[in-house]
C-alpha cells in the first residue's frame, strides 16, 4: 500500500532536522563565554599570544611604531583589562621636562647640564608599607655574576637592593661571602666570563632555587648583576589582586617585561630587567629541568628565549605587567635611556628591536610607571645613586650570608 504524501515528506525532512539540531548543539559549545578570573587566565592569554605574534610580524617599523605611540591595546595579559592599581600616592610628583634644542630636521638634544637619571629619581616613587618584614610576600632574589665583577657590580647590588629581599644569593664562578656569592660553575669554554653561556647559567640558577628554596619563599627573582630592583615596588605589585588571587589558587605566574619576539615564539619575557616566578611556576620549571628537558646541553646567551620556550610547553606564558595607564614596570635600559628615547624618539630607531617588540611606547616620563620595578644595564655608580635617591643612605637590617 502506498504511503501518504505527508508521511513521505516527513521521512525526507527527518535527517535534515537531526542535522540542524546537531549543528545548533555544536554552535552552542563553540560560543560558550570565555572563562574569567584565574580559571581562564592561561587559556585566554595563550589565545592572545598567538594574536600578538601575528600583530608584530611583518609590519614596517614606522607604521607599527606610529600605531603603538597612538595607544594600541596590548595583545598579551590577563582576562579583561585588569592592571595594577597603586594605593600609595606619589610623594615627589612629576618633575618638569627639560628644555630641548633641535639640531637638524630629525635630531633633538637636551640643553646642557640636564641629568635624566636625576629627573627620573624625582619621578620614581617607592610603595609604602611593602618593605622586608612588612607583611610579605616573601621574595628570594638572585643575580648571576663572576669574579671580575665582585668588587664592582656585585658589591653594589649586595650593599643596596639585595638587602631588601627576604633571601638573596649571587651565583658566581668563585665563592665570596662578602657579597653573598656562592660558586655555581658551569662547564664549557669561557663559560664563567660575564654573559657567556647564559642558557646554562640561568638553568643552574633556577634549578638551585628549586632544590634549596622552593618552600621557603613565595616568589623568585633572577637577573644579571647590572640590574637595579626596587624591591618594595615588586612586593607591592605582587600583593595586587590580579597576581595575589591566581597565585593563591596555584596558577603558575611568569612575570617580567613581555615583548614580541617572532612568529614561532610569540611573546617572551626579556631577561635584562629580571624575571619573577611564583612558587608554582618555579616548581614546574625546576622539575622540568630535573627530567632533562628544556635546553639541556645548550650553550649561548639567549636564556630568556629558552626559558619562554620551556614555559610555553607547560602552558605558561608572559603576562601584561603594565599599570593602569599602560606604563611599563620592567625596563631593559637605564632610567635615563628610557626617558631620553621617549622624549627625543631618536633612540627608538637606534634600538629597533625594542621599538618593534614593545607594546606601549609613550612620550616623556610615561615611558615608565612611577612605581617601576626594575632597570637594566646599570653600572655600579648608578646602582648606588638610584638607591640613595629613592631610599636615602640607610638599609635597615642586614641579610644573613648564604
Amino acid at each position: 500500500m502506498a504511503r501518504p504524501p505527508r508521511a513521505v515528506a516527513a521521512l525526507l525532512l527527518l535527517p535534515l532536522l537531526l542535522a540542524l539540531l546537531a549543528a545548533l548543539c555544536l554552535a552552542a559549545l563553540l560560543v560558550r563565554p570565555a572563562p574569567t578570573g584565574a580559571e581562564g587566565l592561561l587559556p585566554a592569554a595563550r589565545r592572545l599570544m598567538d594574536e600578538a605574534a601575528a600583530w608584530a610580524e611583518g609590519e614596517e617599523l614606522s607604521k607599527w611604531a606610529h600605531r603603538v605611540l597612538k595607544g594600541g591595546k596590548s595583545p598579551v595579559g590577563l582576562v579583561g583589562d585588569d592592571r595594577p592599581e597603586w594605593k600609595t600616592p606619589l610623594k615627589r610628583g612629576n618633575p618638569s621636562l627639560p628644555r630641548m634644542v633641535r639640531q637638524g630636521a630629525n635630531r633633538v638634544k637636551f640643553e646642557r647640564n640636564v641629568n635624566l637619571d636625576d629627573l627620573m629619581i624625582q619621578y620614581l616613587d617607592v610603595a609604602g608599607g611593602a618593605g622586608r618584614g612588612e607583611g610579605g610576600p616573601r621574595i628570594f632574589c638572585s643575580v648571576w655574576t663572576y669574579d671580575k665583577n665582585h668588587d664592582g657590580l656585585a658589591k653594589a647590588v649586595w650593599e643596596t637592593w639585595a638587602q631588601r629581599c627576604d633571601g638573596y644569593v649571587a651565583y658566581s664562578n668563585v665563592e665570596d661571602l662578602r657579597i653573598g656569592a656562592i660558586n655555581m660553575t658551569v662547564t664549557g669554554p669561557r663559560a664563567n666570563n660575564g654573559k657567556e653561556n647564559m642558557i646554562k647559567k640561568a638553568r643552574l640558577v633556577w634549578q638551585h632555587m628549586y632544590r634549596h628554596y622552593l618552600l621557603d619563599y613565595d616568589y623568585f627573582y633572577q637577573a644579571g648583576d647590572d640590574a637595579y630592583l626596587i624591591v618594595d615596588n615588586l612586593r607591592a605589585l605582587l600583593r595586587e589582586p590580579q597576581w595575589a588571587d591566581p597565585n593563591a589558587e596555584g596558577v603558575p605566574l611568569y612575570l617580567g617585561r613581555p615583548m614580541a619576539h617572532d612568529v614561532n615564539l610569540g611573546v617572551m619575557n626579556i631577561g635584562g630587567p629580571g624575571v619573577v616566578l611564583n612558587r608554582r611556576a618555579l616548581h614546574l620549571l625546576g622539575s622540568r629541568f630535573d627530567l632533562g628537558h628544556c635546553g639541556l646541553g645548550m650553550a649561548g646567551w639567549s636564556e630568556d628565549v629558552e626559558t619562554t620556550k620551556c614555559f610555553k610547553q607547560l602552558g605558561v606564558i608572559p603576562q601584561d605587567t603594565r599599570d593602569t595607564l599602560n606604563r611599563e614596570l620592567f625596563h631593559p635600559f637605564t632610567p635615563s635611556t628610557h626617558a631620553g628615547m621617549n622624549m627625543t624618539h631618536v633612540q627608538m630607531i637606534e634600538h629597533g628591536w625594542y621599538t618593534r617588540g614593545s607594546y606601549s611606547l609613550q612620550d616623556g616620563f610615561d615611558c615608565c610607571s612611577p612605581h617601576s620595578v626594575s632597570f637594566h644595564y646599570c653600572p655600579a655608580d648608578l646602582i648606588y645613586k638610584l638607591d640613595e635617591g629613592l631610599y636615602g643612605k640607610s638599609v635597615s637590617g642586614r641579610l644573613a650570608q648564604p
